[in-house]
């Protein structure tokens, strides 16, 4: 998979500008407030068919403009293929080689990629649906079936969760049915997700930190849902929610044998956040047959210098990657957009990488 050139009118801070990239590693420079972090923003805008810094489509508008347009142009298992996304102040309209959709959730499976932000260290110590996102994404990327009883289920609790609350115990069987069906496969996507990840975040984690040990385990319901939903209703119509289901689970992380969220210094959680990127991009790369895309938004923000060496190794087997940084200074320069931000598509990348 290679994205070949990158279109974008009135996005974000970016009036117009055309962007051809280099198949190996691309990188963004300028001071902040430039838009390095814009063009990451619009290019996974088509993987993750959302973007990941806001809800609000008039912020991805430029400022007194009706409309912003993407346009993506790209190769996958050797066809040459096109996105395009238009975005106004109300709705979003997409295509695929000029076939339109209605929703953004068509683009899902399309494109793969792995994002690495500066905030993803909340991986470790956040809220534990991060962690489930982190698990969901992977899998919506790979599998359209997933995606499918993933949006079944979250409906149908919706559902359940409203007649809980004003206490239509009637209607309860019918939406428990749709979400046992679906959690079923849920449970054993997710399940499959975890056998394959934990070897490779263990040898991301001892590549880059050198020594410590690091375990994910992941936790889940596992016994019968339906008689767990019928035996907790009583109680949940007095809560006014479901307790119990997908929706619940949790990942726990672990160094040394001790819990990551509550012992890990700082250095320690970065380095389990990437370990764990790594092997997410990794994991996707056996689904798919096809090197997903990787990026990588503040370069010298993720690591301190040594794990910055340890991570050098891992770029060179990532295929396509776009890095954002404001402290690197460029060797070739090939573009000069929006004043100060830079774009360099050096093919020699790794023959200045002790400049970095």
């Amino acid at each position: 998979m290679r994205i070949k050139a990158l279109y974008l009118k009135n996005f974000r801070n970016i009036e117009e500008v055309w962007i051809e990239f280099s198949g190996g590693v691309n990188w963004f420079s300028g001071p902040n407030a430039t838009g390095k972090t814009n063009l990451l923003e619009a290019l996974f805008y088509f993987v993750r068919a959302s973007s990941f810094r806001t809800r609000h489509l008039n912020e991805l508008i430029l400022e007194n403009k009706e409309c912003a347009s993407l346009e993506i142009f790209f190769t996958k298992y050797g066809i040459e293929q096109t996105l395009k996304l238009v975005i106004n102040h109300e709705e979003k309209t997409f295509s695929h080689n000029q076939t339109s959709y209605k929703t953004a959730l068509e683009l899902l499976g399309i494109l793969q990629g792995v994002l690495i932000k500066i905030d993803d260290i909340n991986l470790i110590s956040g809220a534990p649906q991060l962690r489930r996102s982190f698990i969901d994404l992977q899998l919506v990327q790979a599998s359209p079936l997933y995606v499918h009883h993933l949006l079944r289920f979250q409906r149908a609790l919706k559902h359940r969760n409203f007649c809980l609350k004003i206490k239509k115990v009637e209607s309860l069987e019918s939406f428990e049915s749709e979400m046992v069906r679906s959690s079923k496969f849920l449970w054993e996507a997710r399940g499959a997700l975890m056998e394959r990840l934990k070897p490779l975040v263990q040898e991301n984690y001892a590549r880059l930190s050198g020594e410590e040990l690091f375990e994910i385990r992941y936790d889940s319901y596992e016994g019968d849902y339906q008689e767990l939903l019928t035996k907790n209703r009583s109680h949940e119509i007095r809560l006014g929610y479901t307790k119990e289901g997908p929706h619940r689970d949790e990942l726990f992380f672990f160094i040394q044998g001790k819990p990551a969220k509550s012992f890990a210094s700082e250095g320690q959680k970065r380095t389990a956040m990437m370990a764990l990127k790594l092997a997410e991009w990794q994991n996707l790369y056996k689904m798919v047959g096809e090197k997903p895309l990787c990026a990588i938004d503040e370069w010298h923000s993720n690591l301190d210098k040594a794990h910055k060496k340890s991570l050098w190794k891992a770029l060179e087997d990532l295929g396509q990657v776009f890095i954002t940084t404001h402290e690197v200074e460029l060797n070739q320069l090939r573009y000069q957009i929006q004043g100060e931000l830079a774009i360099s598509l050096d093919p020699k990348w790794h023959q200045n990488k002790e400049s970095l």
